[in-house]
């Protein structure tokens, strides 16, 4: 089965090497750096991804609101905080009660008579499974219940943490501007290449 970039070769609908090249390129790109990419445009030029310039905006408005609160916002904020984290641990810890009741069914599953021999394999295959399953089970830990003196004192921490994401995406960015840049220049390069 052809790749959207040869399929186009194959079908007839790209018989100039500099348009075969181009796509070539952007597959070449697409693999190199797992990016999607578009066969139906040619030689178009990259643009910076906005993802990491949008994730930059939401670190940077998280971090001047976090700078911002007052008291009595830290205050609700850090009821916020509490409920969110103690809904997750609560969830967390019902999920766990039903996963392990669906997985303790082996003094069933080694009761079970397989109605042929030929299934006796199945069984086998039944019970590794489950034996697997309860094993990584196990090694599950509950996360620690969560407490109201830790969500008061969350504010520093979440600080921190919108400070080091807004240098993180800040880098990113720069990096995915880099890399356009690069990746512009070969197009360019390639384009002169075929004498345009």
């Amino acid at each position: 089965m052809p790749l959207g970039h040869t399929a186009k070769v194959r079908s007839g609908e790209i018989a100039d090497l500099r348009d075969y090249a181009l796509l070539s390129l952007r597959a070449w790109r697409s693999a190199e750096s797992a990016v999607e990419i578009d066969y139906d445009v040619v030689g178009a030029e990259e643009r910076p991804n906005p993802y990491y310039a949008r994730k930059l905006e939401e670190a940077q408005s998280r971090l001047a609101s976090l700078k911002a609160m007052k008291a009595e916002e830290a205050a609700l904020h850090a009821r916020e905080t509490h409920t969110r984290a103690h809904g997750a641990w609560s969830e967390w810890t019902r999920e766990k009660k039903v996963r392990r009741k669906r997985t303790g069914d082996m003094k069933k599953l080694k009761a079970w008579k397989p109605p042929t021999r030929d299934l006796t394999e199945l069984k086998d295959f039944m019970r590794e499974e489950l034996e697997t399953a309860l094993a990584h089970e196990a090694l599950d830990t509950d996360p620690p219940k969560p407490s109201r003196v830790a969500a008061r004192k969350h504010i520093a921490p979440a600080l921190e943490q919108a400070k080091r994401d807004v240098a993180y995406y800040q880098r990113k960015v720069e990096e995915e501007e880099s890399r356009v840049a690069r990746d512009n220049e070969h197009l360019r390069a390639l384009i002169a290449s075929f004498g345009e």
